[in-house]
């Protein structure tokens, strides 16, 4: 019984690690951890300087994409004096946003999700996050006084392959006065 009970386990433990693998050919199954590994911390970090380069720094976002409607609410709200709990509550009402059950929490300076280092250089914040964690999707509203610097900030450290088999196709960002939307979300169509 020992020893059935052991190779269920094992066998779970390899479906485990091997779950997000993607193999190409037989050859590849046989690779070493450490080129494994490489590969991954390569395309992460080419997927992000693309990314981030792609967007120039302004990180404008796509017409008809989630990061659009996410910006185009945060202007309305700006514009209209609302503070960052109250953007971030009209986010989350948002029919185009009610499928994700976005989780709404402050945030301080940190480790944030959907970035490769702790994050500096702000007073206070909201984070985003669907309730489902398998979904790469992070936006955070965020005060400070030097808009700027923040964001060049957010810029070098966002890692939209930071949530496990799955990757954040578009990264954005708004400034209105002291406050900074930045979201990393898939690049979903309206």
């Amino acid at each position: 019984m020992k020893k059935t009970v052991l190779t269920l386990f094992c066998i779970s433990a390899l479906f485990c690690v091997t779950s997000c693998e993607k193999v190409d050919s037989p050859a590849a199954e046989s690779s070493a951890p450490e080129s494994a590994v490489t590969e991954i911390t390569e395309a992460v970090t080419e997927n992000t300087e693309t990314s981030i380069a792609e967007n120039n720094d302004s990180n404008a976002p796509s017409k008809d994409t989630l990061g659009s409607a996410l910006c185009e609410i945060f202007r309305t709200e700006t514009e209209a004096g609302s503070d960052m709990k109250t953007i971030a509550d009209k986010i989350n009402a948002s029919e185009r946003f009610s499928k994700y059950n976005f989780v709404i929490e402050e945030c301080g300076e940190g480790y944030l999700p959907g970035f490769s280092a702790d994050v500096t250089g702000f007073k206070s914040g909201y984070k985003l996050q669907p309730m489902i964690g398998t979904i790469p999707f992070a936006a955070y509203i965020l005060e400070t006084e030097d808009t700027e610097a923040l964001l060049g900030t957010l810029n070098s450290l966002a890692d939209p392959a930071w949530n496990i088999c799955t990757q954040a196709e578009e990264v954005v960002s708004e400034v209105s006065g002291n406050y900074v939307l930045f979201a990393l979300c898939p690049e979903e169509q309206q």
